[in-house]
């Protein structure tokens, strides 16, 4: 229901905006907005009773010229910064395959007042109408509940490019989906990148990429191969980092020329806030404790770059086992047990090393161990050596079999053999890997 009497109201942590002037201010102090951003602000402030479709936004933002939906990703990030939004949706929400709806802490206009005043008076028809509209809801939800506890799949998409790039999109709903592919359009255009495979996801609330350079088998190249982990303020910093060659996007090739523990697996991804760029590698000993079970334990590692040394800062450990998925795309599953995870470096000795302290991407992953937290990985990519998983609780992380011992783990390469939802590896499906 539209309200163009609203004259101003109060989102978040000490924000108002009036849709009079159309100012946005924090504790009195102005933030500046494009046109598209205070028309687009207002119109949601309007109708903050219903959902806007985005169609509608984007002929509120732009009204003389055609434009993406591209733009409107972006212009709805650039509010959610500048409301200093905790986390994706805390004001600005996005209703999957609806549009968007702006979530209001107060309203000062006369005219809102007097609708909540004459709301208090009982009306018999009314409430015959209310208490339908909450049984409706009370269906709705729980049919909702019952499908989304039903519904096992990723939406996924492949798409190519002329400079033989592969991209893979997975995410839960559509909105997120579209997203996802055209911002990659937007930003691979102008950046010189080619022969690249991509594995581009929403997880969670974060965002994940994981990337190498293809082999003439379409393959990875196992020194190329690389994953990224970061929320969506970072989503500008993410492109330019394919160029760089830094020490903490090329950590997994200097950990193995350190030649530490070379029998044992390694997990590997990158995290990216505020811009900066640190690496977490986990080195895994494995223990099977019969067909499809194991357990582990685990050193994460994290490397000052002006000395290449690679510094232990926690222990952890658990129990997995290896299983049959019906979540498409994925080829497998493991369910992962998690016991403890234990600090071995406090963070002034953290410091004394050279070594960053985890930051708050990181931390929300440990808490995960921390708090035991049962959670499911799944295989999405899978070649000789070298195995992609991701977890809405993780993202995407590399596993390294590399000169690895067979014999601890050898069903990884082998089980489910035959999967390949996605066909990236022609003629391989049927090989031990």
């Amino acid at each position: 229901m539209t309200n163009n009497k609203i004259t101003k109201v109060t989102l978040g942590k000490g924000f108002t905006f009036d849709c009079s002037t159309k100012e946005l201010k924090e504790n009195e102090r102005f933030i500046e907005l494009n046109r598209a951003e205070r028309e687009i602000l207002c119109y949601l402030i309007q109708h903050a009773n219903s959902v806007v479709k985005k169609d509608q936004l984007l002929s509120v933002g732009w009204t003389r010229k055609e434009i993406t939906t591209t733009s409107l990703f972006q212009t709805i990030r650039n509010l959610r910064i500048k409301l200093k939004e905790d986390e994706i949706g805390q004001i600005i929400e996005m209703v999957p395959r609806l549009g968007y709806q702006i979530k209001v802490d107060h309203f000062s206009t006369s005219s809102v007042q007097n609708t909540i005043e004459s709301s208090k008076k009982p009306h018999k028809k009314k409430r015959y109408i209310i208490v339908s509209l909450c049984l409706l809801f009370i269906v709705c939800f729980f049919s909702l509940f019952f499908f989304s506890q039903h519904s096992k799949k990723y939406l996924h998409e492949i798409a190519y490019d002329d400079d033989m790039n592969t991209f893979i999109y997975l995410a839960k709903e559509m909105d997120d989906l579209e997203f996802l592919r055209d911002y990659t359009k937007t930003f691979v255009t102008p950046i010189d990148i080619e022969n690249k495979l991509f594995f581009i996801a929403k997880a969670g609330k974060y965002y994940s990429v994981a990337f190498c350079d293809k082999s003439e088998q379409n393959t990875c190249k196992l020194t190329t191969t690389k994953a990224v982990t970061f929320d969506h303020f970072d989503l500008n910093e993410f492109w330019p980092m394919l160029s760089l060659t830094g020490k903490n996007t090329q950590a997994i090739t200097l950990f193995d020329q350190d030649n530490k523990a070379p029998a044992a697996a390694k997990s590997f991804n990158l995290f990216l806030e505020n811009g900066v760029v640190s690496n977490s590698i986990v080195q895994y000993f494995l223990q099977q404790k019969d067909h499809l079970n194991w357990s582990f334990s685990g050193l994460n590692y994290r490397m000052n770059t002006d000395t290449n040394e690679f510094v232990p800062v926690a222990f952890k450990g658990g129990n997995f086992s290896l299983s049959r998925t019906s979540v498409s795309p994925f080829v497998a599953e493991i369910t992962v047990r998690p016991e403890f995870l234990y600090w071995i470096q406090t963070e002034a000795e953290l410091a004394k090393l050279g070594v960053n302290k985890p930051g708050r991407i990181e931390e929300y992953f440990d808490n995960v161990y921390l708090s035991n937290q049962t959670h499911k990985s799944y295989i999405v990519f899978r070649q000789k050596d070298m195995i992609l998983w991701f977890s809405e609780e993780l993202g995407f992380y590399w596993l390294s079999k590399k000169n690895m011992q067979d014999s601890n783990f050898s069903e990884l390469g082998t089980f489910k053999q035959c999967t390949d939802n996605l066909g990236l590896i022609p003629n391989s499906a049927c090989n031990p890997l």
